[in-house]
């Protein structure tokens, strides 16, 4: 048989079309199923049934409402995140927080009603990992959807504020499949704001002074401890879920051995860090968000070691995303510094 430049060329047409058919189709499946996780969270979630399930630490659930008695107390709460995750839960900005003995939460629909009872958080000898950050964890009942919150803070003196509202909307595990694969950290980025920019490679060597103490000539023992990044994989998978492992190559100082011997002694070997976790996608924001369940390290110096679960998860980071889908940027911005670290698609 025979082929005509005109049947090559037909025949050509024809898996070209069934070949972009395909493409569409899964382009489609994959528009709906992204739409379909994030129509979820458009949930109105029952006030009540949120209330209940909250977890706070130094926080007492009551019955009825706290009455604002005083207009003396200024608060702000407009830095605080409207985003929150599953198990996670937000966290709640209060600038100043020293200043206050604690705070009244409610929990109320955008447009009904408040939820009967409200938690009365201490702020005596509560630990945060920032001083102005209070964290609010969910149970698992409490799914994505979105609610609000009202909180009046409170001082020794039993003056209570005026009351603030904060809507939140809880996020589903993955919603863009755009992002599902495999990245890798490339670089980062460290800018304290009219005085320094610097830029550095994943694959840089980057090194600190350390010292260790000789007890019998009374001096330190000092040595570069340095550290050079080998690979790593960020893998964002469909079902919303995420693994990381980055590997390293160090050269640091045995801080026990030197300080026992008097004598400079280096460990030399490759380190690992490993994390997993969930991640979601908040379309009103386009930004990706890494919410870490587990992590895991094995370094040269053993004593730096450690397996750690997150039984509530903490927020990794929170990316920009760049058009095309070919690479991410993690944001920490503060009023004087911002740090970013870049990903790009493996």
């Amino acid at each position: 048989m025979k082929f005509t430049t005109l049947k090559i060329m037909a025949i050509s047409m024809v898996f070209i079309s069934i070949l972009f058919s395909c493409e569409k189709d899964e382009e489609h499946n994959s528009q709906a199923k992204d739409d379909t996780i994030n129509a979820v969270e458009e949930a109105i979630l029952d006030e009540t049934m949120v209330l209940d399930n909250l977890i706070i630490e130094n926080g007492t659930k009551k019955s009825g409402a706290p009455v604002p008695d005083s207009n003396s107390l200024e608060f702000d709460v407009s830095k605080s995140s409207t985003t929150a995750f599953m198990k996670n839960g937000f966290k709640i900005n209060l600038p100043s927080m020293d200043s206050f003995s604690g705070l009244y939460l409610q929990i109320k629909q955008k447009e009904g009603g408040i939820a009967d009872g409200f938690w009365d958080i201490s702020f005596e000898g509560l630990e945060t990992e920032d001083e102005d950050l209070i964290d609010v964890n969910f149970s698992d009942a409490i799914k994505p959807g979105k609610f609000c919150y009202v909180i009046c803070v409170y001082d020794s003196e039993g003056n209570i504020s005026q009351p603030q509202e904060v809507c939140i909307e809880i996020e589903n595990w993955a919603g863009n499949s755009n992002l599902v694969g495999s990245w890798k950290e490339y670089s980062d980025e460290e800018i304290v704001i009219g005085e320094s920019n610097v830029k550095s490679l994943f694959t840089d060597k980057t090194c600190f002074t350390n010292n260790g103490w000789c007890s019998e000539t009374n001096e330190s023992i000092y040595n570069d401890d340095c550290r050079t990044g080998l690979s790593n994989e960020l893998l964002l998978k469909a079902d919303g879920t995420f693994t990381y492992e980055a590997r390293f190559q160090d050269e640091v100082l045995n801080e026990t051995s030197t300080n026992s011997t008097c004598e400079k002694v280096v460990y030399k070997g490759e380190s690992i860090l490993e994390g997993s976790g969930n991640w979601a996608y908040d379309e009103d924001k386009d930004r990706l968000f890494i919410v870490v369940f587990k992590e895991f390290s094995e370094h040269v110096n053993p004593k730096e070691n450690y397996n750690n679960i997150l039984k509530n998860g903490a927020l990794g980071f929170e990316a920009s995303i760049q058009e095309d889908y070919t690479g991410f940027r993690t944001e920490q911005n503060e009023t004087d510094y911002e740090y970013h670290v870049y990903f790009v698609k493996n």
